[in-house]
């Protein structure tokens, strides 16, 4: 899809990264390489995807809980609240 718009993943070959998305599983703060690891029911997620397209870089991320609840309420406060400060900062850009 990406090749198709003449976009390019952000994260593919910057500073030798080797994956053309970040995805961070429990406790990985952020830019996690993507590897062989299975998710596990009530794995804490954060997908980050980022893209080259027109001279301008995008992202876009979600944390999430992985599978139907209930999870530890701890794993799902962070993710419920890492998703309302995303949407509040946004709504103060806008």
């Amino acid at each position: 899809m990406l090749a198709e718009r003449k976009a390019y993943p952000s994260p593919l070959g910057f500073r030798g990264y080797p994956r053309a998305s970040c995805i961070s599983v429990n406790n990985c703060a952020c830019h996690g390489i993507p590897d062989a690891y299975v998710l596990q029911l009530g794995d804490l997620v954060h997908i980050d995807v980022s893209v080259f397209w027109r001279g301008f870089h995008g992202d876009c991320s979600e944390t999430m809980v992985v599978g139907e609840g209930p999870h530890d309420p701890v794993v799902e406060s962070l993710a419920r609240h890492s998703r309302e400060l995303t949407l509040g900062a946004i709504a103060q850009c806008k």
